[in-house]
């Protein structure tokens, strides 16, 4: 195997990690939404009183279904690198 093909693979190998890195930088941001509209409930009004809250079950279900949604996609995604990953050792 000569240089250049060494340093071609180098380069691949540098922007599919990269991409993978800018691939989970978005599903961590979008996991993050969730917990974030729930959260919104707590902020005080503008008469400086905090009134109860809890999420209804319908919020708690939307939730844990976006939850569930970025699991999935996370675990396709896990599955697809490792098969390029096995592809490329062999």
């Amino acid at each position: 195997m000569t240089w250049i093909a060494v340093a071609r693979k180098d380069v691949r190998d540098a922007i599919r990690s990269y991409w993978l890195w800018g691939l989970a930088a978005v599903l961590s941001l979008l996991l993050a939404i969730g917990p974030l509209l729930i959260v919104g409930g707590f902020i005080p009004s503008p008469f400086a009183t905090v009134h109860e809250y809890a999420p209804t079950v319908r919020e708690v279900l939307i939730a844990l279904g976006v939850y569930g949604i970025g699991a999935l996609v996370l675990t396709v995604l896990y599955k697809i690198a490792l098969g390029v990953r096995e592809e490329l050792e062999q």
